[in-house]
């Protein structure tokens, strides 16, 4: 029995990770409608809005597997187009060196649009979030920070699946962003000092790609 009800919270889990892929890409087009002041669609949003938000308050227990595809990649270049697509790039400030790995290209982005979307989110909107990259022959670090503050206990709540400091959201994106990396067999941990808060995502480089860093 309780193998059975493992397996059915994993399956709610990933249920609730794709409404919630969902509802970020509903937001982008709600930023990109307001900037455009239509009505029209505006309105269409706000009833998707709705449905997603009751998906996730109801969340059954039906789910996609995630199908992962692992090939090799250039981390650097994933994480400039997801920045440059993003639609508040303008406070998004990259520094990055080229790096490869394996790794799954659209799991990855969903890390690390997760990581952008809770900085942004967490900061007010004149602030500028961070993304560092950097790697060396064994491992490679994604670095988003944003100006704030947070204690060791709240860093490590923020992990954790329904708690989120954030009226309307639901406490999933950073626990998501968790998962994924663990997929990937890394780490995502979070830190803070002078007045940043860091998200770090630590991945393993092959041996095929070491001599590529």
């Amino acid at each position: 029995m309780s193998a059975l009800q493992l397996q059915l919270h994993r399956q709610q889990y990933r249920y609730e990770d794709l409404c919630h892929q969902l509802k970020s890409g509903v937001c982008t087009l709600q930023l990109q409608a307001e900037l455009q002041e239509d009505t029209a669609s505006l309105a269409a949003i706000s009833r998707m809005n709705e449905l997603l938000d009751h998906m996730l308050e109801t969340a059954g227990q039906q789910a996609m597997d995630k199908k992962m595809t692992f090939s090799s990649l250039s981390l650097d270049t994933l994480v400039l187009e997801t920045v440059t697509d993003h639609p508040q790039a303008a406070c998004i400030h990259v520094d990055v060196q080229p790096v490869r790995l394996h790794g799954d290209r659209f799991f990855l982005r969903e890390l690390l649009l997760a990581l952008l979307d809770n900085a942004l989110a967490a900061c007010l909107p004149s602030a500028v979030v961070s993304v560092t990259v950097q790697g060396n022959e064994t491992s490679v670090q994604i670095m988003v920070s944003n100006p704030g503050s947070m204690n060791p206990e709240e860093l490590e709540a923020a992990f954790t699946r329904y708690v989120s400091r954030t009226p309307g959201h639901y406490g999933i994106g950073l626990a998501m962003a968790r998962e994924l990396a663990e997929l990937h067999f890394g780490t995502l941990t979070g830190s803070c000092s002078s007045g940043q808060v860091v998200m770090t995502l630590s991945l393993p480089v092959s041996q095929l790609e070491a001599g590529c860093l």
